[in-house]
């Protein structure tokens, strides 16, 4: 198959945040990874802030047709089936996508701030939209928000803490798994 320009760019730069920081590339370095044309990229991206949001969408794309199809299958529609879909979109994603992850969360040194703030965002939004879902779920005076905040910071930080640590994500996964288990099955911010 036939890679098209805009794949070309996308995995261009994806090659340049192996060495890079995200601020410190530029449309440039981009073009000349591609071998494409700034005319080319420009066709495409009004600079490489569209880029990265684009290859952000991609991720998010292939991700929710993910988390569809695990809902599809559970069968299954409550908060702890939902959020234990979201758990393994995100460890499915991880992977998928671990080159470009492990530059956002990377080892604590080589974390690109800018990658790692517009991904947490957009775990944020997904958490909060699922929370949203269920809202009736959700005990008073909690907060949506609260609880999204809590639940999506929470247990990133978590992945994120095991993986500095050297803990496999075979592990990592498991062991999320459990917290978030434990936590929904709590009444810590769930109606009983």
């Amino acid at each position: 198959m036939m890679e098209t320009a805009r794949s070309r760019i996308k995995k261009a730069l994806v090659d340049l945040l192996a060495d890079n920081e995200f601020s410190k590339i530029s449309v440039t370095q981009i073009c000349k990874e591609a071998s494409l044309s700034r005319v080319t990229f420009y066709l495409w991206y009004d600079g490489k802030d569209t880029l990265l949001n684009d290859y952000f969408q991609d991720i998010v794309n292939e991700g929710l047709q993910y988390f569809s199809d695990l809902k599809k299958r559970s069968g299954k529609n409550n908060i702890q089936e939902d959020f234990s879909a979201l758990l393994e979109t995100l460890f499915y994603l991880g992977s998928r996508y671990h080159e470009f992850v492990a530059h956002m969360v990377g080892d604590g040194r080589h974390e690109d701030p800018i990658l790692f703030s517009r991904f947490n965002s957009l775990v944020l939004k997904q958490v909060t939209e699922l929370i949203r879902e269920h809202s009736d779920e959700i005990a008073k005076p909690v907060t949506i928000n609260e609880v999204s905040y809590f639940l999506a910071s929470g247990l990133g930080t978590v992945i994120i803490n095991d993986l500095n640590a050297g803990v496999s994500p075979e592990a990592v996964h498991e062991h999320v798994a459990a917290l978030l288990d434990h936590i929904l099955k709590s009444s810590l911010f769930l109606t009983v």
